[in-house]
């Protein structure tokens, strides 16, 4: 045999057992980075909810000498306030021209409130006395006034939003 027929024979081998490796499956392990050091710009920043108190300024401050105070409930609307200390299982509704007193309310202390015409609610908060803080519900004249719940800290100071 010549030595052309040799170096074909030798190729066609060699080109048929490549595509024999190429087809034959190839079981990979994949090792997890166990390196503590990767670039920052791969990790994506920890979310961080700052505090009300860093986003809004208090609407008042009430001193707490005991650890709760005394919620006044004015309602000046002209019609029904429904509101709900968040935490207890029932609404109570505030008539149209009368007060009402939430006594010895633990702070921190979390009141929502709406009409039920859904019509906007104007909100004044003020501390009348040390443990005493007053609330007044007026009839908002749009909806930039709406206010629909109150936080008191622990701080005693009061946000609304």
């Amino acid at each position: 045999m010549n030595t052309f027929k040799r170096l074909l024979i030798a190729g066609v081998l060699l080109a048929n057992s490549a595509s024999l490796v190429s087809l034959s499956p190839v079981l990979a392990q994949i090792k997890p980075d166990t390196s503590s050091e990767q670039p920052s710009e791969l990790q994506p920043p920890p979310t961080v909810t700052p505090p009300v108190e860093n986003l809004q300024t208090p609407v008042a401050t009430v001193s707490i000498p005991n650890g709760r105070v005394n919620i006044i409930l004015v309602n000046q609307t002209g019609t029904q306030v429904i509101y709900q200390v968040l935490g207890e299982p029932r609404q109570s509704t505030l008539k149209a021209d009368t007060i009402d007193t939430l006594r010895q309310r633990e702070v921190p202390f979390n009141l929502s409130f709406y009409r039920p015409d859904r019509g906007p609610i104007e909100v004044t908060a003020e501390a009348v006395k040390s443990g005493e803080l007053r609330i007044i519900f007026k009839r908002g004249a749009n909806l930039d006034v709406d206010r629909i719940s109150l936080t008191v800290q622990k701080s005693g100071q009061v946000f609304l939003n």
